[in-house]
């Protein structure tokens, strides 16, 4: 399931026009779990380029040792595999929440997703009962390439994506 996953949202974003590194996928699997309470298993850790899964980089790797992703520059599904998420894309269950990821990711750069999901890492999970104040000052010690005004932007985008998301993970408990 979580290869279906990975594989599904992968799509997404390279239809998006997103360039999809370890990193992104990385990222929206955290975003994923995190922020849409969708299961995938995975126990993330604050790390050097934001919320990082050991399991999930062995799985990567295995994923493209098994012929499911194609890896250059960039992360690509194998032709049987996109095939597959073609003709099942419409009847996913996660559907809609990687609909919201891949809006919300789309064509951006690894440096920027890297920020947001560590902004959300930390409002949630480092320092949930923190003001903005505290939140900035742990990004800029753990994070010190982002200016306090990226890193202010950044909390303000996930604080709204966060909304977004509760939103829509109400609309899914209705059906």
């Amino acid at each position: 399931e979580r290869f279906k996953f990975i594989s599904f949202m992968l799509d997404e974003l390279i239809c998006r026009g997103t360039h999809c590194g370890s990193t992104h996928i990385q990222k929206t699997c955290y975003v994923a779990q995190s922020m849409l309470k969708v299961d995938l298993g995975y126990k993330f850790i604050p790390y050097i380029y934001g919320p990082y899964c050991s399991v999930l980089s062995d799985e990567i790797g295995q994923a493209c040792n098994s012929a499911i992703l194609d890896h250059r520059s960039s992360y690509f599904l194998c032709d049987h595999v996109k095939e597959y998420v073609d003709t099942h894309k419409e009847n996913y269950p996660y559907k809609k929440e990687i609909r919201f990821i891949g809006e919300w990711f789309k064509r951006e750069k690894a440096a920027e997703v890297e920020k947001l999901t560590a902004a959300h890492m930390v409002i949630t999970e480092v320092r949930p009962d923190s003001d903005e104040k505290e939140h900035i000052e742990i990004m800029q010690k753990w994070k010190p390439h982002f200016t306090e005004a990226e890193i202010k932007i950044a909390i303000e985008v996930v604080k709204a994506k966060q909304q977004e998301a509760a939103e829509l993970i109400k609309e899914l408990a209705k059906h």
